[in-house]
């Protein structure tokens, strides 16, 4: 069974008896064999109930999971974790930061180690300082061997050099010894280790003084575990995952739901600081393992967090985002001064705004969240939805400040600006800031592929007021299995005169088409400033 990605987790967390004390709730021997184990998915916490009967083979072997002296730890949590996703098979197939997240419920960090199609540059440096941050923290790490953004992989060439390409380790200990950095690695199997420079027959230990070697053991190749420079492992894995755990730390969880349009209560979260506090946010959906039909479902997810203005009305600034990812979860620390704050939960791919559509059928289209927040002081938190009073554009507000903060701007006119974020998709934001004039925009996307878009039409025509703002359109991938890619064509002018004009094809009289209904005002009606 191709459960590296579970099995690495667990060996990172055989060195964490206070963490195993959690998962395992039955905590001695049951005559009847019953036992609970907790498990946190999809960012809630479960007790599973399971019995100790496990798969053999003929010959009375354990079929999966195992360890020495019979412990049976190891397969109680591996049955809780198959039973939670309906069964073994479900287990196939992963990535360590998943696992970790299911057996810890902490806060789980993935730093790249190769280019990936964000283009954004590799830098060794920080991401050795942050390996050495995270080893001094007793954090949890695990990585991935020749996968991920790394193509055209020699399997062969890896095997010489005893590395398993497509294979998941655990990330044991990270040390500069007299100027070398070194990694210190297991391979969750037990055996195949790496023959290159700082293996245990390598040379290179020669070079440490006695007292330095003393501190590092080498002697684990036969384990599957082993030394090697940071050079080499930048060169062969793609990936670590790192579990932020943190036994001093408060935690909250919060469920919601995402609504298929604006018409619908979205809930937001307001935070009050009162000292300065390091947090973590974490946004999760139901993921797609130990699902029967396992056709692309993963929604758009979005985590924004704005320092709210003096009023409580308006914001401030963008204080830290997520990515904006189809991934079971995306999140996202940052450390907040005294303040109160705004939280957005966002995603967009799942909106219908058909008029076909009945209510009961739109309810359907619904996607469940858990919004878990961990921090080192407190934080209360208060949860609210645009339902609300002032509360109604905080959709709108939200994209626009975001597309304001972090986006790329065009000025069009003096007066007329856009701003846009190419983040899965594209949001795209116009700005009138003129004081008498109307703005009319054409936004033609038509040229787009594998994009679905929020206004339910690619080619949308607007008319901005003065001094007003306006999210046009946010566009969202089809599905994160095949690459997507649009072209945007505009047309803008300005005029006293609110109604678009009948040569644009609008109709006599008319200020947005498609027509802004209730399903998308939260989102798109113009926005004053």
């Amino acid at each position: 069974m191709g459960n590296c990605w579970y099995i690495s987790a667990m060996a990172v967390l055989a060195y964490r008896e206070d963490l195993l004390e959690k998962i395992i709730v039955t905590k001695s021997y049951c005559p009847q064999g019953a036992y609970m184990v907790r498990l946190c998915k999809d960012g809630y916490w479960k007790i599973i109930l399971i019995d100790d009967l496990f798969p053999c083979d003929q010959y009375d072997r354990l079929m999966y999971s195992k360890t020495k002296r019979r412990q049976l730890w190891v397969p109680l949590i591996e049955k809780a974790a198959a039973k939670l996703h309906g069964c073994y098979e479900a287990l196939t197939s992963g990535r360590t930061v998943e696992a970790l997240s299911l057996l810890t419920g902490e806060p789980c960090e993935r730093i790249d180690l190769q280019e990936t199609d964000t283009k954004i540059p590799v830098n060794e440096g920080k991401i050795w300082r942050k390996l050495l941050y995270a080893r001094r923290s007793k954090y949890l790490m695990g990585t991935s061997c020749g996968s991920g953004s790394m193509k055209n992989v020699d399997q062969g060439y890896y095997k010489s050099q005893g590395l398993v390409a497509l294979h998941a380790y655990s990330l044991l200990d990270v040390q500069d010894v007299e100027g070398n950095q070194l990694v210190q690695i297991r391979n969750p199997w037990g055996h195949e280790s790496w023959k290159g420079e700082w293996c245990d027959s390598s040379p290179k230990w020669k070079e440490l003084s006695s007292n330095s070697k003393s501190k590092i053991k080498t002697d684990g190749n036969k384990k599957g575990i082993f030394w090697m420079a940071f050079k080499d492992f930048m060169k062969f894995f793609d990936s670590v995952d790192i579990c932020k755990v943190r036994p001093d730390w408060q935690e909250s969880r919060h469920k919601g739901t995402f609504p298929c349009n604006s018409a619908y209560p979205w809930k937001f979260f307001k935070l009050a600081v009162v000292n300065k506090t390091e947090v973590d946010f974490g946004l999760f959906q139901k993921s797609l393992r130990g699902l029967k039909n396992r056709n692309e479902d993963l929604v758009d997810l979005l985590i924004v967090v704005l320092e709210d203005s003096d009023d409580g009305k308006s914001f401030k600034r963008v204080v830290k985002h997520s990515h904006r990812a189809l991934r079971s979860f995306v999140g996202c620390d940052v450390e907040l001064k005294p303040g109160q704050y705004t939280v957005a939960c966002l995603a967009f791919k799942h909106w219908k705004i058909s008029s076909n559509v009945t209510v009961s059928q739109e309810l359907e289209f619904n996607k469940d969240f858990v919004l878990t927040i961990h921090s080192s002081g407190l934080v209360i938190t208060e949860e609210v939805d645009t339902v609300s009073g002032h509360f109604k554009y905080l959709i709108a507000d939200t994209i626009i400040q975001l597309a304001i903060d972090k986006g790329i701007s065009k000025n069009l006119y003096p007066d007329l600006k856009t701003y846009s974020l190419n983040w899965c998709g594209e949001i795209f934001v116009v700005e009138n800031n003129s004081s008498k004039q109307y703005s009319f925009i054409e936004c033609d996307y038509t040229g787009r592929s594998h994009l679905l878009t929020s206004r339910g039409d690619f080619k949308t025509l607007d008319s901005i007021p003065p001094k007003h703002r306006q999210v046009i359109a946010v566009l969202s991938p089809q599905d994160s299995r095949h690459g997507w890619s649009f072209s945007r064509q505009m047309k803008s002018s300005l005029s006293k005169d609110k109604y678009l004009p009948s040569n644009w094809g609008a109709g006599s009289r008319i200020e947005h088409k498609p027509l802004i209904t209730l399903q998308l005002s939260g989102l798109h009606d113009p926005r004053p400033f």
